[in-house]
């Protein structure tokens, strides 16, 4: 659930208000996994917990254990209907390609530039993307909303959209 900006750390977590922003387009009835957080950052856990504050259900799984490497998100075998979340932008590409070899539905928040990256060129006939009426201000480890300088999107892929493209 980290995003990057330029600092020296890369410890920044969604802001509600990316959820909230298309809690009309998420199926309520089904079960999301958000497996980006640490167990290390608390402040990393609170995207779980405002995904089910906006009424979605949440497999309820511990966050990822950098020490011992446990609930690693590239081991892990929980069953859920979609993926959710805002995961380590520096891993984006080994992130896409492990969810595409699982072929599970999935919504992430991800800089809007990747799509002119040339690996995501073999994906693009089966992603769809909202884009957000604004650029969010993601909350820094140290718990301030920091503005991004980058525009992010919603990369999205067996949702079933009515469009590939929605503008919020």
């Amino acid at each position: 659930m980290r995003a990057m900006t330029k600092s020296v750390t890369s410890e920044y977590y969604t802001p509600k208000v990316a959820w909230l922003d298309i809690q009309h387009i998420l199926d309520k009835t089904k079960i999301y996994h958000e497996p980006f957080n640490n167990i290390k950052e608390p402040v990393s856990q609170q995207s779980r917990k405002d995904l089910a504050n906006i009424g979605l259900t949440m497999l309820n799984t511990p966050p990822y254990n950098p020490d011992t490497d446990e609930n690693n998100f590239f081991n892990d075998v929980s069953i859920y209907d979609i993926l959710i979340g805002n995961p380590p932008f520096k891993l984006k590409k080994k992130i896409m390609d492990h969810l595409f070899t699982l072929d599970k539905p999935f919504i992430l928040i991800l800089p809007s530039m990747t799509l002119t990256f040339n690996y995501m060129k073999k994906y693009k006939d089966h992603l769809q993307i909202i884009i957000p009426k604004r650029r969010f201000h993601f909350h820094y480890y140290k718990d301030i909303k920091t503005p991004a300088y980058f525009d992010t999107y919603y990369f999205c892929y067996k949702i079933d959209l009515p469009q590939n493209m929605i503008f919020l």
